[in-house]
């Protein structure tokens, strides 16, 4: 079994991170000005985290859109390389 026990676990945690983050006041304005957009896709449980910092959005499994997203970055919790894919 992994740390969380299911998808809505995985966005009930990782998901209300990012949420805090963007609604802070002290931080909130600083994300969006970074313009960053980030998406998470986890295997297990199955899910699928997508954060815009630039419009103040968090999106979890079927509502994440489909916006371009390249590169690679490496997990905190697992510390794998999770390769994201282009989606054009």
């Amino acid at each position: 079994m992994g740390l969380f026990r299911d998808a809505q676990d995985v966005y009930d945690c990782i998901g209300r991170i990012f949420q805090e983050a963007i609604s802070d006041p002290e931080i909130g304005p600083k994300t969006k000005e970074a313009g960053l957009t980030m998406r998470f896709d986890f295997k297990e449980p199955e899910s699928i985290i997508y954060v815009d910092f630039a419009q103040g959005d968090v999106f979890f499994g079927d509502d994440v859109p489909d916006r371009v997203v390249v590169g690679d970055a490496r997990c905190f919790l697992c510390l794998e390389a999770i390769p994201f894919e282009s989606s054009t």
